[in-house]
């Protein structure tokens, strides 16, 4: 038997506490509280199979350094334009009342 295999507990989203997952404190506090990561693992939506999407959210970031390079690899530049336009373009059906009920 081998004793040096050594098991690394790597929890999903649906591991945490609600009030720490990414969509729930969005809701809660607002987007403002949320780190870049974070609203990263909302727009991402799937880890993979040996990491939640907020540990992947966090490796993009650190690769490409930060959103402003992340946002700017040929691979992702449409996506993060496309997801991006998209919330401006959604933003406008929101009451002020309906944000100010998402927001702290």
């Amino acid at each position: 038997m081998n004793d040096d295999i050594q098991v690394e507990y790597r929890p999903t989203i649906h591991d945490l506490p609600q009030g720490e997952r990414p969509r729930e404190r969005l809701e809660h506090y607002g987007a403002g509280a949320l780190s870049s990561a974070e609203l990263l693992a909302i727009i991402l939506r799937v880890g993979t199979g040996g990491e939640n999407v907020v540990r992947v959210a966090e490796r993009l970031l650190a690769r490409y350094e930060g959103l402003p390079g992340l946002a700017s690899a040929p691979a992702n530049w449409a996506s993060c334009c496309a997801s991006s336009s998209t919330g401006r373009r959604a933003m406008p059906a929101f009451t002020l009342s309906q944000t100010n009920d998402m927001m702290p």
